[in-house]
């Protein structure tokens, strides 16, 4: 006589065997979203600062500037109080700095769990004037080669974003 159904044997090892798999992949699944995030985070602020410089070479125009006669560089400025954000600007009275109420600005915020852990200054701005680009960090004391960003998730792993005077930008663990 044959047989076309499952056992309950058959049936309790199947579920068995999908309950030990479920042990081991959930509890890597949080830390794991942790991480992605942390890539995430560190490659969208990389192609932000690129994206900028893109600007500067590209002598593109901020017509939000005013009068619309936009002239000088683009910039990505940091706030070590602000460890959940950067802010993305155009330089509108082209005197090679971060002003806020005169510069035009973008907020952007970092995932949950990602924040900036360390700075090499309390404020930091990267800014591409075109057209070569001329790449101008400040405060001033810190332009003497490279600049580093670190980001960092809940799980205390780190990404580092740097940005040289030649205007590479790489990201790192």
């Amino acid at each position: 006589m044959e047989k076309n159904s499952f056992t309950i044997i058959e049936l309790l090892v199947v579920i068995a065997i999908i309950a030990i798999i479920a042990v081991i992949v959930f509890p890597n699944y949080k830390s794991g979203q942790s991480q992605l995030a942390l890539e995430r985070a560190a490659n969208k602020l990389a192609q932000d600062i690129r994206s900028m410089q893109q600007k500067a070479m590209s002598a593109e125009k901020d017509d939000r500037c005013s009068p619309h006669n936009h002239k000088g560089g683009w910039g990505v400025f940091f706030d070590k109080n602000e460890i959940k954000q950067y802010i993305i600007f155009s330089d509108c009275n082209d005197n090679n700095n971060y002003d806020l109420g005169n510069d035009k600005t973008v907020d952007v915020e970092f995932e949950n769990g990602v924040k900036i852990d360390s700075l090499p200054a309390n404020f930091m701005s990267v800014i591409f004037t075109p057209p070569d680009p001329t790449i101008t960090i400040n405060p001033s004391s810190l332009s003497k080669g490279e600049v580093r960003i670190t980001l960092e998730n809940n799980n205390s792993k780190i990404k580092i974003i740097t940005i040289n005077k030649a205007g590479l930008i790489n990201v790192s663990d």
